[in-house]
């Protein structure tokens, strides 16, 4: 009876452990520099983190139980691996959830669905996850089609920096017109038209979308002004939205066709108000 009480005690010891071990555990891999601190002052665990620790045994002294092949650590283990799954998966989930939302409002072709018929039911029947999923990475539907089309937006985009300044603006509004010109100028038509009721992602577009781009051509312009393109009693950031302003007026209107005809007469007239001027002779006026 006696040893019967003794193991029946050593078992509640260990599981209150092992409770106390795994919290240890998602501390460290939530917040590596406190586990740090704390593994220095001889208060937790070995800090784990992925990927370096795939596949690694971590041991807790156990007085009831020798693990083989652990000597002369004892106690109960849990692999790392597993908690570097669960990332991997997770970011397997994210991708999909991503992908589907594109495969729905563009991919589709004819069968695309406009941004108001969107559902999340139907990105997540897609992606093959639940709507908790979903939820638990975006507060909603919109915040979800602003990161799919972020995605890969500003990489199909970019401004060539080893061109001059008049090429390198041509050759970056080029390739936005012609990304527009297709189902994705109709897409983000409606992810502007959407935020106007959302205050919060007419925010993260304004942040992630519209920001990162206009501080590019505002860095373009500013470079003209000291390579003495540009004038250089001018605004780097009036002169970004002079060539902008007139794509997104031709998108969102409908004004006319999206092709590099367009992007040639907005860069000559855009230059043509900020370049450098010769000076007046004062002996001819």
């Amino acid at each position: 009876m006696m040893c019967h009480r003794k193991h029946v005690a050593c078992g509640r010891q260990e599981k209150q452990r092992g409770r106390r071990h795994f919290t240890a555990l998602q501390v460290a891999v939530q917040s590596p520099g406190a586990s740090n601190e704390r593994h220095a002052q001889g208060t937790a665990g070995p800090v784990l983190g992925p990927p370096e620790l795939d596949g690694r045994v971590l041991h807790r002294p156990s007085p009831c139980r020798r693990l083989q092949g652990h000597e002369p650590l004892r106690g109960t283990a849990i692999r790392c691996s597993n908690l570097w799954r669960v990332s991997v998966r997770s970011e397997s989930s994210r991708k999909a959830i991503l992908d589907a939302t594109m495969d729905l409002l563009v991919r589709d072709g004819r069968h695309a669905l406009t941004l108001k018929k969107l559902t999340i039911e139907a990105i997540a029947a897609r992606a093959g996850v639940g709507k908790a999923t979903i939820y638990r990475w975006w507060p909603s539907k919109v915040a979800v089609v602003i990161d799919s089309f972020m995605e890969n937006h500003l990489e199909h985009v970019r401004i060539p920096e080893e061109l001059p300044v008049r090429d390198a603006l041509l050759a970056h509004l080029r390739l936005l017109i012609a990304r527009y010109a297709g189902p994705q100028g109709k897409l983000i038509s409606q992810i502007i038209a959407e935020c106007q009721y959302d205050p919060a992602a007419l925010n993260d577009l304004r942040s992630r979308f519209w920001n990162d781009q206009y501080a590019a051509v505002e860095k373009l312009v500013q470079r003209g002004i000291d390579e003495g393109v540009f004038r250089s009693d001018i605004d780097p950031g009036r002169a970004a939205q002079l060539f902008y302003a007139p794509v997104y007026l031709h998108l969102l209107f409908s004004l006319g066709p999206l092709d590099d005809s367009l992007v040639e007469r907005l860069v000559d007239l855009g230059i043509q108000g900020v370049a450098t001027r010769p000076e007046a002779d004062p002996t001819t006026s």
